[in-house]
């Protein structure tokens, strides 16, 4: 009966709601600053409440349709069916980035983590899409963190 009023989306957002108020107290030992002179902790924190928004909107959602529907909607199947073919090439790629990281640069290691993710994962029929959208968020990346926060990147082997 209990799990009957506990959705997914409810746990989910609990969850990330969490995440992100761990961030924003953890970026307070980092000192925050101010928006004109921003701390170690500031990026940190700003993400912290993006995450813990973003956790609370997903729970009002979920409990807003559970209302609508009179009655919790689906129920979360704990012990259910893992995909662990998924769930191992998620850590192997994560693991493969944090080590290419260095070697490879900022750039080459996220349009490959990216590729490599969206190609298995996703299984797109074709290979076009990954390959633009890997692209676009290693370029994007690259400029909001190296060229508008002046963050120092790792240029690996492509010594840009």
């Amino acid at each position: 009966m209990l799990n009957r009023f506990i959705r997914s989306d409810l746990l989910g957002g609990f969850f990330w709601f969490m995440l992100g108020t761990g961030f924003c107290l953890g970026s307070q030992k980092l000192k925050i600053g101010t928006l004109h002179t921003p701390g170690p902790g500031f990026i940190s924190f700003l993400s912290g409440i993006l995450l813990g928004l973003l956790g609370l909107a997903l729970m009002f959602s979920s409990f807003v349709e559970g209302v609508k529907k009179g009655e919790g909607g689906k129920a979360i199947q704990l012990g259910g069916k893992v995909n662990w073919r998924k769930l191992s090439w998620t850590f192997l790629a994560l693991g493969g980035y944090i080590l290419l990281f260095k070697p490879l640069g900022f750039v080459l290691s996220t349009f490959v983590f990216f590729f490599s993710v969206l190609y298995s994962l996703a299984k797109p029929q074709k290979w076009l899409a990954p390959l633009v959208i890997s692209a676009c968020a290693a370029i994007l990346g690259y400029l909001i963190f190296y060229t508008c926060l002046g963050v120092e990147l790792p240029r690996g082997i492509l010594e840009y």
